[in-house]
């Protein structure tokens, strides 16, 4: 792999921040709250918000909607960003998922400038296996060096590949690893204020048995997660952490009124700016 849109002075091509909204799972209230978190975050006045999405209804003026195939459902639609017919050849792209909280500058993931980078499952409390991909934050130089992404995925692999990331492993060799790039910067949810305890885990449903509901000052340590809880009683993500990822369960709209920070930086409620 080599760059190959570097314009006549050597500048990086322009930045696109992308999503994926499919079904009814997400409201448009989740484009909006990552577009206004984006802005907030990296106020580059070029910078183009894209959402690919198969109902536009209720985005903002702001978000550029883009149609989504009929036959990627799910998150099968992550795929279609690397098709001709998406539109994001000459970009360098950050592709963000919608069920995140943007909480502080995300110029140093905007700047990657590599051939492809992304979440690893090792230290996401509720990714099944270690040593893999999770592509809730991603980044490349949109060419058509990635089209077979898209151009690969046939029924088959549609019917017989479990989820997107799986067949991103399939496809993507050697990536760039956030968690290597740029350490702390993307938090998970789960590790960082439930203890590394997923909901519906073995732990959760114990928890619930004896206090009634997960706390955020419980007792409870699930092992080698000390840190973990230590930041869950902290109320705050870490000290330059950018997004908070809510892989699986909860979501963030769950824990709104749980976390001061969420209202911050979510939901935009000044009350807790103090």
């Amino acid at each position: 792999w080599r760059s190959s849109c570097l314009d006549a002075a050597g500048q990086p091509p322009p930045l696109a921040v992308v999503s994926v909204k499919w079904g009814k799972r997400y409201e448009a209230a989740y484009v909006n709250r990552l577009y206004s978190g984006v802005r907030r975050w990296l106020p580059d006045p070029s910078l183009r918000f894209v959402c690919f999405t198969d109902d536009a209804a209720g985005l903002d003026d702001a978000v550029e909607a883009r149609p989504l195939p009929g036959n990627l459902s799910l998150w099968w639609g992550k795929a279609y960003l690397f098709s001709e017919e998406a539109g994001l050849d000459g970009h360098r792209v950050l592709f963000l998922d919608l069920d995140q909280v943007i909480v502080g500058d995300l110029s140093d993931l905007a700047a990657y400038s590599g051939p492809f980078a992304v979440l690893a499952t090792d230290g996401i409390a509720c990714e099944l296996a270690g040593g893999g991909y999770n592509s809730s934050v991603m980044a490349w130089e949109a060419s058509p060096f990635f089209r077979p992404i898209f151009v690969r995925l046939s029924p088959a692999a549609l019917c017989f590949v479990h989820r997107f990331d799986h067949w991103l492993e399939m496809n993507v060799d050697g990536a760039d690893l956030w968690q290597v790039l740029a350490p702390g910067r993307v938090v998970d949810y789960t590790t960082a204020f439930r203890g590394g305890v997923c909901l519906g885990s073995k732990e959760a449903e114990e928890d619930l048995a004896r206090e009634g509901a997960f706390s955020q000052g419980s007792e409870h340590v699930v092992d080698g997660a000390p840190q973990a809880r230590a930041l869950g009683a902290s109320g705050e993500p870490p000290p330059g952490a950018a997004v908070v990822t809510f892989p699986r369960s909860p979501k963030p709209h769950e824990v709104v009124e749980q976390h001061a920070w969420v209202r911050r930086h979510w939901i935009g409620d000044s009350e807790d700016s103090a």
